[in-house]
């Protein structure tokens, strides 16, 4: 099973940006739209939450599928 970073990389134009909220300080990061570097592993271990943008309803359901086969809830 693919990493829901590697899955998120491999959408290409489809690819959504995201931004997250520090744990240790409250800060919510900048809108990006890099996935690959960013998640490399231990490279989310003050992760409060991450928030996923789609613009469109194609862009939002291939997001869903990758959420879907890695298991994270959404809602």
């Amino acid at each position: 099973m693919k990493s829901g970073s590697a899955g998120m990389y491999e959408l290409g134009e489809l690819s959504s940006k995201w931004r997250t909220k520090n744990v240790e300080n409250g800060h919510i990061s900048e809108w990006d739209g890099e996935w690959f570097h960013h998640f490399r592993i231990g490279g989310y271990k003050c992760i409060e939450w991450l928030e996923i943008a789609t613009a469109t309803s194609a862009q939002m359901s291939a997001v869903a599928h990758v959420l879907q086969r890695i298991k994270v809830p959404t809602r």
